[in-house]
C-alpha cells in the first residue's frame, strides 16, 4: 500500500502515515484495505491528493485542517479592471 501512493508522489513517511490509517479505518469498519486502493486506482493525482486530504482530516484534532486550493478562477467584472 505504501508502494502505491510512493508512486504517485508521496514521499515516504506520508505514503506511510496514509497506509496506517487506511488500514486503521479498514479495520474498524471490517473492510478490505486492498478494495480501497482498487477502487482509487483509476483516479488522478489531483482526487488522490484531495482524497488524502479528507482521509487526513478525518484522523485530525477537530482543530486544525488541512486544505487544498483548487484552480483559481477569475471573476469576469474584476478581469476587466487589470490592465495587463
Amino acid at each position: 500500500m505504501t508502494a502505491f501512493f510512493t508512486k504517485r508522489g508521496f514521499d515516504p513517511q506520508a505514503a506511510q502515515s496514509i497506509a496506517v490509517i487506511i488500514i486503521k479505518q479498514a479495520k474498524k469498519d471490517n473492510y478490505n484495505p486492498m478494495t480501497i486502493l482498487d477502487t482509487i486506482s483509476g483516479y488522478d493525482s489531483a482526487q488522490i491528493s484531495a482524497l488524502v486530504t479528507e482521509i487526513l482530516n478525518y484522523n485530525r484534532y477537530k482543530s486544525s485542517f488541512l486544505g487544498y486550493a483548487l484552480a483559481f478562477v477569475t471573476n469576469p467584472e474584476v478581469a476587466r479592471n487589470i490592465l495587463a
